[in-house]
């Protein structure tokens, strides 16, 4: 099994528009929902437009149980690599289908503003043998 094949990436558009808009697209969202169906996957968050002057803040992930803040999970870490990039880093190497629910937070001066996609982890497909 090659690396490409263990690991998915799925990449996210975050785009704000003033003054307090976070919509999502991309990568296989929908319904503001992300589907993961390997082990292990990266979630790259990038924020729009280009020019925009709202950014990630240092945590720019809320855990949350859909109306209580929770602490991160264990199988989940955030990285914030700069102002307008965030990565997820999901490993699920039990393969239990694992719902998840967070917030991405943008800043824009003084205010926070965020939005609600949710992970779900499914068991992966399993491999296919090379003819």
């Amino acid at each position: 099994m090659s690396f490409e094949t263990a690991i998915e990436v799925i990449d996210i558009t975050v785009t704000f528009t003033p003054p307090d808009s976070v919509t999502f697209s991309g990568g296989d969202i929908s319904n503001d929902q992300v589907t993961i169906n390997k082990a292990m996957a990266l979630i790259r968050l990038t924020l729009k437009p280009d020019d925009t002057p709202a950014a990630f803040p240092t945590h720019p992930i809320q855990w949350t149980t859909g109306d209580q803040p929770v602490p991160q999970p264990e199988f989940c870490r955030v990285r914030r690599v700069n102002r307008k990039i965030c990565i997820l880093e999901v490993v699920n190497s039990a393969l239990a289908k694992l719902d998840t629910y967070f917030y991405v937070v943008v800043q824009d001066g003084n205010r926070f503003i965020g939005g609600d996609p949710t992970l779900i982890n499914m068991p992966p497909t399993p491999p296919t043998s090379p003819p």
